[in-house]
């Protein structure tokens, strides 16, 4: 008889506990008296901030700012410092509208001085490491003549130095876009050697020609011939010169004509 009281306590006590808990989940659903909103909608607007600009750029900011370093004062690690930041970009896969965002905190003081000029739709592109570039002159002829003029620091290793060679090179040949084309490798390089045989003259004009880009070596030598045959100056100057010619043959004609004619009389 107990046992049977006992049992029928036990479910009451659990349909009691039902009733509580159907009471509690009931409350839960109904806006609060306060104002306040119910759980689901506070969890859906938790995730819409998450979701949103400022919620995607801080979780991805706090994700990152113990792997990004910040921007060398060194022009010259400006390719390797955006080559870091991009790889970093993919393997957290960074969305593209927010790699811009993540990037400004990360300037040095005349960066973000510079910036100021870039309109607010070209940060939106992530024109921002193409627009530092060139303001600060590291465009490809600068590639090749930092690599060009590269001296060993006192406090590198030669490995580091090696290092560093092979980086500037590899920025030069990626902004003259060769990719894994030898050809294209040797007609650059014999371009180089080209404009750096060239007076001052002709290379200015092929250079002003180019731009950013760079000619072949045929297009370099027609360019060159081109301007010097049509400057005045040099005219002139080939025009003496051929003059400057023609009197030192009459000389030795003339000197020959008397050694024959000196012989004759002799004979």
């Amino acid at each position: 008889m107990k046992l049977e009281l006992e049992m029928k306590r036990i479910e009451a006590d659990k349909e009691i506990r039902m009733m509580e808990l159907q009471d509690q989940q009931a409350e839960q659903n109904k806006p609060q008296e306060d104002g306040g909103r119910p759980i689901e909608m506070e969890a859906q607007q938790a995730f819409s901030w998450d979701d949103s600009l400022a919620g995607k750029t801080k979780r991805y900011g706090d994700t990152l700012k113990h792997v990004l370093s910040q921007m060398p004062k060194e022009i010259g690690e400006l390719p390797q410092f955006f080559d870091i930041v991009e790889k970093l970009y993919s393997t957290y896969q960074v969305p593209e509208d927010l790699q811009a965002k993540l990037l400004i905190p990360l300037l040095n003081d005349r960066a973000k001085s510079v910036i100021g000029r870039m309109s607010a739709a070209a940060i939106e592109n992530y024109e921002l490491k193409h627009f530092l570039l060139t303001v600060f002159k590291l465009t490809p002829r600068e590639y090749k003549n930092r690599f060009d003029s590269a001296m060993k620091n006192a406090d590198e290793t030669h490995v580091l130095f090696a290092a560093r060679l092979r980086s500037l090179l590899m920025y030069y040949l990626h902004n003259r876009d060769i990719g894994n084309s030898f050809d294209k490798l040797c007609d650059l390089i014999i371009s180089d050697r080209l404009k750096s045989c060239l007076p001052n003259g002709p290379l200015q004009y092929v250079l002003s020609l180019e731009g950013d880009a760079w000619f072949s070596p045929d297009r370099v030598a027609t360019l060159a011939d081109t301007y010097v045959n049509n400057r005045p100056e040099l005219l002139l100057l080939k025009l003496l010169v051929r003059l400057l010619m023609l009197v030192q043959v009459s000389c030795r004609l003339k000197i020959i004509r008397r050694t024959v004619t000196v012989t004759k009389v002799v004979m």
